[in-house]
């Protein structure tokens, strides 16, 4: 079968056409011989989009932590680190804290 190039106003008009029909997407998309993933595809895509004069909503302010280690002696050339998933070390000159570990794995969404 050959592969058809539709325009985004084509889709468009198509997901009007199937949310009025009162057909499923699967029974929509055979009778117009569309696949079903493109029909899923386009419809999220309109589904996510404000219409007309509506604004997007304000993202949330993002927030940001500060970390401030204490410094707790080691022994001289001693080194301390952290293994955090996926390969993520973080080396430290020092043993820092339980308490300064918690406030990062907290930020760090560990």
């Amino acid at each position: 079968m050959a592969r058809i190039r539709r325009s985004r106003e084509q889709w468009a008009k198509l997901i009007d056409e199937l949310e009025s029909s009162g057909l499923t997407v699967a029974e929509f998309a055979r009778q117009q011989r569309l696949t079903l993933s493109s029909v899923h595809r386009w419809r999220t895509i309109f589904r996510n989009e404000p219409g007309p004069g509506v604004q997007p909503a304000p993202r949330p302010p993002v927030s940001f932590v500060e970390v401030v280690p204490p410094v707790v002696a080691t022994e001289p050339g001693a080194d301390a680190w952290l293994e955090i998933g996926d390969g993520l070390v973080l080396r430290f000159s020092h043993l820092p804290e339980p308490a300064y570990v918690a406030q990062l794995a907290k930020a760090l969404a560990v």
